[in-house]
């Protein structure tokens, strides 16, 4: 496996994206989350069914930092990218995923997934995982490195999330959008504020993995807490996006 997919350690934050497609996890570790998080969700009572297709209607996959007429096909099942370049040469590429804000294309993710390769739109692409369509050219309107934030917008139509009406309170539940890891089920560790972030985060035990980044985390309701940005196999933590601020954001672009 290449360089740039080491391991990662506890509540560090994995950029999830990494180059190429060796860094696809094997089948044995997805096989292990999806295990693990069956069993999460079974003892927290969840409809997973239910949840699972709920998020799968409101997510997408974001593919970043290539050409889109480099990527031969995107599978359905791993969303693993297939790259078309000469031998030898090797494409950088990034993919994660965001949450819909909004039914005409506004969608949320953690900022790392669309600046790995910089802030030019041109290399930023949508992709209905669950739905196989086409891909969609993606604008980045706004980005908070240090939250971790982001907003795009694309040429989609979709249902979106409802946002939490409270913060979760310590062991409830939290069921997160893994693109090859259906589902990740884990409860609220902790919620606090994080000054640096200057918003709130909730660390829960939903295992997670590469790839997954900018993915919805939410309630056992299927309504939005925040987005995954830092992960790990034994934890991960969401970030509260401000949802006034997030419209308000979303209004100005819009003019």
């Amino acid at each position: 496996m290449e360089g740039s997919c080491r391991s990662v350690s506890h509540w560090v934050v994995a950029c999830l994206l990494v180059s190429g497609v060796a860094c696809v996890s094997p089948p044995e570790a997805t096989k292990a989350i999806k295990q693990e998080s069956l069993r999460r969700a079974s003892e927290a009572g969840l409809d997973v069914a239910k949840l699972q297709g709920f998020v799968n209607d409101r997510s997408v996959v974001i593919v970043s930092g290539v050409d889109i007429a480099a990527v031969k096909r995107v599978s359905a099942e791993t969303v693993a990218i297939q790259l078309d370049a000469e031998e030898g040469e090797r494409l950088e590429i990034s993919f994660g995923l965001a949450a819909a804000l909004t039914e005409d294309g506004y969608l949320l993710t953690a900022a790392h997934v669309v600046q790995e390769h910089g802030t030019n739109s041109d290399s930023v692409w949508l992709v209905r995982n669950a739905l196989k369509e086409p891909f969609s050219r993606a604008r980045i309107v706004w980005t908070d490195p240090v939250a971790d934030l982001a907003i795009v917008k694309g040429n989609l139509q979709m249902s979106k999330f409802e946002t939490a009406r409270r913060l979760p309170l310590a062991g409830e539940v939290v069921f997160s959008h893994g693109k090859d890891a259906w589902p990740s089920a884990g409860r609220v560790s902790r919620v606090l504020f994080d000054k640096r972030r200057k918003t709130y985060v909730i660390e829960h035990t939903g295992p997670l993995k590469r790839g997954d980044s900018g993915g919805a985390a939410v309630n056992a309701d299927g309504e939005l807490l925040g987005v995954n940005t830092e992960i790990s196999f034994s934890g991960s933590t969401a970030v509260v996006a401000p949802i006034g601020a997030m419209r308000a954001i979303i209004a100005r672009d819009r003019r």
